[in-house]
């Protein structure tokens, strides 16, 4: 599956693409990946994409975000008009992040208040104009970095407000963090919250604690998520033998990976590969 590097944007780790409907060249139309985080703002129309084999309707005045590693895909648009702000993650705080992290939890749309988006519109005008200018020297490259830093904490408070979050203990969030990161390396390793408390050398309670406070779940639930939405994406996008999926996750027993998924999605693997023929 093609996957675009962080490498790809520019010299200050950020990219920014205008949408407008005259535009020749249209938002990228195939399954893909990235490496940094894509903030979506739509301005005025529609658009439906696909993220983690979940389709969304984008509209008017809403934002949408898509973390790194998201498998994702532009399927059409109506007179839309907007813009992407892509971001290295070396650029996001751990708080930041994990807003993002709870937020992809149950990724849609989310609405933004009139006051947010013209903060926004005049942040998106003023960085569009010091981007087009390619900042030649670091003062330069550090203007656009706070520019594009504004835009991404505006819209970290939108989603926090839409969840009623609240910033939470610095030693749980960076736990919960180096959970999810542990998570990504080894869930086909393990599906125990013993193995992942054993490695970041903390007791199966406090990583139990901490996890659920800062996501809204535990532990257990995290690493179910996690094997679901692996699976859903090579059912969707691989002929991958359901068997061998279910070894690729870590499941010598078929038949109990094919009842978690199920107990998951309320559908077997293979009803849901239907879903998405060649």
């Amino acid at each position: 599956m093609p996957e675009h590097r962080t490498s790809d944007l520019s010299d200050c780790g950020f990219a920014l693409k205008e949408i407008r409907p005259e535009q020749a060249q249209p938002p990228i139309d195939y399954t893909h990946r990235d490496e940094y985080f894509v903030f979506g703002v739509i301005e005025q129309g529609s658009c439906l994409l696909e993220i983690d084999v979940r389709e969304l309707c984008c509209t008017q005045g809403t934002v949408v975000v898509l973390l790194p590693e998201q498998v994702h895909t532009f399927l059409r648009a109506e007179r839309m008009e907007g813009y992407m702000l892509a971001v290295d993650p070396v650029f996001v705080d751990e708080a930041t992040r994990l807003i993002f992290e709870q937020y992809a939890l149950d990724t849609k749309p989310v609405a933004v208040e009139k006051p947010q988006r013209n903060e926004l519109a005049r942040l998106h005008a003023m960085l569009k104009k010091r981007m087009n200018a390619a900042p030649a020297d670091e003062t330069e490259r550090a203007v656009v970095r706070h520019l594009a830093g504004a835009m991404v904490a505006i819209i970290a408070g939108v989603l926090q407000h839409r969840a009623g979050q609240r910033s939470g203990n610095p030693r749980m969030i960076g736990l919960t963090l180096e959970f999810k990161t542990q998570l990504k390396q080894f869930v086909h390793i393990s599906r125990s919250p013993a193995f992942y408390a054993e490695r970041m050398h903390v007791s199966v309670a406090y990583l139990n604690e901490a996890v659920r406070k800062t996501t809204g779940v535990s532990a257990t639930r995290n690493i179910r998520n996690e094997i679901v939405i692996r699976a859903k994406r090579m059912l969707a996008h691989s002929r991958t033998d359901i068997q061998e999926i279910a070894r690729e996750l870590g499941f010598e027993d078929c038949a109990y990976f094919s009842r978690l998924f199920s107990s998951v999605t309320h559908v077997s693997p293979s009803e849901f590969r239907k879903r998405y023929p060649e």
